[in-house]
């Protein structure tokens, strides 16, 4: 488990590399990111089948042909039971069978040129599904006898979903929505459930699609075809792009990307925050919280920051959080 603690605060979320998610980026610029972000002290990456059909992962796959980058320094996570069909890649279909979930991994290992996955995460669980499960996992933990991965992870599709597995299944990571404006974490109590079981986790969508680290026009948003923001309502995204005004008195003449990572970082048991990046200034700006003496926030801060979410809806025509 001690590679585990070499994991850098923040990593680098690959969603953008499949070319349709948040516009085009070219191999060679995805690949010119990833050894920007390894240089700032970034050695986490995750990547997923789905994105882009296997694309991420060969990008990945480039990246560690760099003469200059060693395997052992890289931590790589991957996912399996996902995919998307040519003809509907909007829509995203489930195979958590042992058939498929094989087939997933060794094209995985294919895709990323590699002899190992550090963590395999089940993309998108939920329990609304008939899946048996326990068939999946035992799966999962042959491979993971087999050297092919390191360790068992869950990405799943909502907090519900994540209580379901902590309870239910053994594994070590646990990947779930959480940032400044979706508290969930926090609301069911996961956190206090994953340090029980001694399960870490990564924190995705900390900058919540973008929102919380930049102003963006939602105007524009909707405007590009190849990003999947634009398929949400123009409300949603206003109310997102305001949110983080609402942070503003706490911030205190840091960036908005460092105090919304910082803030994911805040708790016991995150262990990192993965935001997507798509061009050299924000792998600039996101990894210069590792050069921070404190990554997290004081206890002040955390209480002000927990008022404002409690106090105000950041999703549209809804009154309670699911």
């Amino acid at each position: 488990m001690n590679w585990i603690k070499k994991i850098s605060p923040i990593g680098f979320g690959t969603w953008g590399f499949s070319n349709n998610s948040y516009g085009r980026i070219s191999k060679s610029k995805a690949n010119k990111l990833l050894i920007h972000a390894y240089k700032k002290g970034i050695n986490f990456i995750d990547t997923a089948p789905s994105y882009g059909s296997g694309r991420a992962e060969k990008i990945i796959g480039l990246f560690l042909k760099n003469k200059n980058i060693k395997r052992e320094n890289i931590f790589i996570a991957s996912k399996c039971g996902l995919y998307k069909k040519k003809e509907n890649l909007k829509k995203d279909f489930f195979n958590f069978s042992p058939h498929f979930i094989k087939k997933q991994i060794f094209s995985s290992l294919a895709n990323l040129g590699t002899k190992y996955i550090d963590v395999i995460f089940l993309h998108s669980p939920t329990t609304k599904s008939n899946v048996k499960f326990e068939k999946t996992f035992l799966t999962l933990n042959k491979f993971k006898k087999q050297r092919l991965i390191k360790e068992i992870g869950v990405s799943p599709k909502s907090p519900i979903d994540a209580i379901y597995f902590i309870k239910n299944f053994k594994f070590k990571f646990l990947e779930i929505n959480f940032n400044l404006i979706d508290q969930r974490c926090i609301d069911y109590q996961i956190f206090e459930m994953c340090k029980k079981k001694n399960i870490v986790v990564v924190a995705r969508t900390p900058l919540n699609l973008g929102f919380l680290g930049k102003k963006i026009n939602p105007e524009k948003i909707k405007k590009k075809n190849l990003d999947h923001r634009s398929e949400f309502s123009i409300e949603q995204l206003n109310l997102w792009s305001n949110a983080i005004m609402e942070f503003k008195k706490v911030i205190n003449k840091i960036k908005s990307s460092t105090f919304s990572l910082m803030y994911c970082l805040s708790f016991e048991p995150v262990i990192l925050a993965i935001p997507g990046m798509m061009n050299k200034k924000e792998v600039t700006e996101n990894s210069s919280v590792l050069k921070r003496k404190n990554i997290a926030h004081n206890k002040k801060d955390l209480l002000a920051i927990r008022s404002i979410y409690i106090n105000n809806n950041f999703i549209y025509k809804t009154l309670k959080r699911k």
